[in-house]
């Protein structure tokens, strides 16, 4: 007859237990503030380069004579980027609201 598996020792059961904890988020020490930041920073690079991508292609649109498609990218632009990229799609936002006026 097989003998059943001994008890692990103190120490190593406290052992897998901590591996186990380590493998989980819940093991993992939160970020710093400056990991964090920069977290931040990268991910709102990465968007301000797709609203840049979605700038360019809603002035094509334009330029083909399609301005109601371009009004679209230019609202998810105005609500989605920041800074300049934001300011340019709510001026022209409001130039195609009204066309007739310079």
């Amino acid at each position: 007859m097989n003998a059943p598996d001994p008890l692990p020792a103190p120490g190593q059961a406290v052992g897998q237990r901590l591996n186990a904890a380590q493998e989980s988020t819940a093991g993992r020490p939160a970020l710093s503030v400056v990991e964090a930041k920069r977290f931040h920073q990268r991910e709102q690079a990465a968007a301000d380069g797709e609203m840049a991508a979605l700038m360019v292609r809603a002035r094509a649109l334009e330029e083909d004579g399609q301005p109601n498609v371009a009004k679209i990218y230019y609202q998810r632009i105005a609500k989605h980027a920041s800074g300049e990229l934001q300011q340019q799609a709510r001026t022209r936002l409001y130039e195609l609201r009204d066309p007739g006026k310079p």
